[in-house]
């Protein structure tokens, strides 16, 4: 009798703590999801992207996207080359490459995926230097701007580009290229 009553006490205490447990995730679950909705509803507001002047501002610098045109890379396949304006807001040197990349991510929109696309290696002159300087490697030191371009291999030349913006590597906004 004594084991059937410790056993009913038990259980109880069991029933009560799952239910209290089951209540305190609920209101958890409910709270972060109001958290989730309200940092959304802020990215939105707030991206820093702005598709008239085609610039994106976050708290590391400000990439102005002047133009992109289609190429061919040194082993004559298909290249695409964003051009840009980068200016660093944080207190010590960035590489312009680390930079821009920690800014943006360049995609290109298939039927069925969005890969990100990868660098390329642009052709050289008949002495070996670049055709053209795409300024990847300078350190821009603090407020200091710099403006180069970052090429790319296509994967195909008629599907569109995005390029994704990122504040704290997440997407907060997208500018889309149609190719010709």
């Amino acid at each position: 009798m004594k084991k059937l009553a410790l056993f009913g006490t038990a259980t109880l205490a069991l029933l009560t703590l799952v239910a209290c447990s089951s209540g305190d995730s609920e209101k958890k679950i409910s709270s972060e999801k109001a958290l989730t909705e309200k940092k959304v509803e802020s990215k939105k507001e707030s991206s820093g992207w702005d598709a008239s002047t085609k610039t994106f501002t976050n708290k590391d610098g400000i990439l102005k996207i002047d133009k992109a045109e289609k190429s061919t890379n040194f082993d004559g396949k298909p290249a695409l080359k964003v051009y840009f304006t980068l200016t660093n807001k944080r207190k010590e040197a960035q590489g312009a490459q680390i930079l821009f990349q920690e800014m943006a991510r360049v995609q290109q929109k298939q039927e069925n995926t969005s890969n990100d696309l990868m660098y390329t290696m642009m052709p050289v002159n008949e002495t070996g230097s670049p055709q053209e300087e795409d300024h990847l490697n300078n350190n821009i030191n603090p407020n200091g701007t710099v403006s180069g371009f970052y090429p790319y291999v296509l994967e195909n030349e008629t599907d569109p580009i995005q390029i994704l913006f990122q504040k704290d590597y997440q997407t907060v906004d997208k500018y889309e290229i149609t190719l010709k």
